[in-house]
């Protein structure tokens, strides 16, 4: 929108008269502040490895007090690493920069009872529960809590016969993806014993196609070759998930309804690239 030559009236609370400025002090002033805008980028980039080093470390400890929470509980050994943390564990050994505040699991939906019952302990130890995540037909797909603004999204999957189904939403549209059946295995990080497919790299490519190039664009409900299907989502009324006791009261921003680092704008997903 241009600017002509009258004066553009803005209000100053602290007088009571308003100050009146040409057409040539706006678009001076506006020149000004884009000039700042970019000094202000260039410091940034310089702090940006440090920001993702103290990101990566708040991750690290806060996966490892999830691991703990949950060992003594029905879940134990029946949830897997899956999404962007496998991905960056195979391809650096670490969570990746751009994805260190969310991270994903799965698990089956015969184990949801287990799940359900060991959110106590997850709650006793600091995680809040953010959201119950629910399909067009009313049936959870997902769970994410939250600790020291690090998301830990648990991702259900639903067997069909050879492949593993779960169900996520990006802008209204619920995306449904199947992803091989694989059988667990388990391995080391962050000190703690996790478990993960057998054939992480057959996962990866499956959710990922080539997932040892980085591509920060990424979105899996646009680029996942896992996606099968897309549709309107109906979010449904209620919570009927016997989980309403544990949710925290949060703002929209904070139950992932803004868009995150991949475009999310509502569930989780296996992942970022």
């Amino acid at each position: 929108m241009g600017v002509d030559n009258a004066t553009v009236a803005l209000s100053a609370p602290d007088r009571r008269e308003s100050l009146s400025w040409s057409a040539d002090r706006v678009r001076a002033a506006a020149l000004a502040t884009v000039r700042h805008a970019g000094e202000l980028m260039k410091r940034v980039s310089i702090c940006v490895p440090v920001v993702s080093a103290v990101s990566r470390h708040v991750t690290h400890t806060e996966i490892r007090r999830l691991h703990d929470a949950l060992e003594p509980t029905p879940i134990a050994d029946r949830y897997w690493i899956i999404g962007g943390l496998l991905l960056g564990w195979a391809r650096q050994g670490d969570v990746l920069a751009h994805d260190a505040a969310d991270v994903d699991f799965a698990f089956r939906a015969t184990d949801y009872e287990r799940l359900k019952a060991s959110t106590p302990a997850l709650v006793a130890a600091g995680f809040h529960l953010l959201h119950v995540w629910r399909d067009n037909d009313g049936e959870l797909t997902a769970l994410t809590f939250e600790r020291s603004g690090v998301h830990f999204d648990f991702i259900k999957m639903t067997a069909l016969e050879d492949r593993l189904r779960y169900r996520c939403f990006f802008f209204g549209v619920q995306v449904t993806g199947e992803v091989p059946a694989q059988p667990l295995t388990a391995f080391e990080l962050f000190g703690k014993r996790w478990l993960k497919v057998a054939d992480h790299e057959r996962e990866l490519a499956a959710v990922y196609g080539d997932w040892r190039t980085p591509r920060l664009e990424w979105r899996t409900d646009r680029d996942s070759p896992s996606v099968t299907s897309r549709e309107p989502h109906r979010a449904p009324e209620g919570d009927p998930s016997d989980l309403s006791e544990y949710l925290v009261a949060t703002r929209p921003a904070d139950r992932l309804e803004n868009a995150t680092s991949d475009g999310r704008t509502t569930a989780p997903s296996p992942g970022e690239s």
